[in-house]
């Protein structure tokens, strides 16, 4: 089966920093709907059109293609228990 819109997909991830270092590995299967529903990062989502189950995909991104840059003004930190 291949993915297309609408389609749900399971996949697995590593996630390595710009020195091919590994810094995260999913622990379990991620599920979403594929198809712009803003599940997943888009330029993920467009690497994984048309593949197929068992496919590998190896995709770069960007700080824009993800959360943008890093502002250290943005970090908040909150009483642990307002949370």
């Amino acid at each position: 089966m291949n993915i297309l819109a609408n389609t749900v997909v399971t996949l697995t991830f590593k996630l390595f920093d710009a020195s091919n270092k590994l810094i995260e590995e999913s622990p379990e299967p991620l599920t979403y709907l594929h198809g712009g529903h803003s599940g997943i990062f888009p330029k993920i989502e467009e690497a994984l059109n048309t593949k197929t189950t068992g496919d590998s995909i190896s995709v770069t991104l960007e700080p824009e293609d993800a959360f943008g840059e890093y502002d250290p003004k943005m970090i908040r930190i909150e009483p642990l228990a307002d949370l």
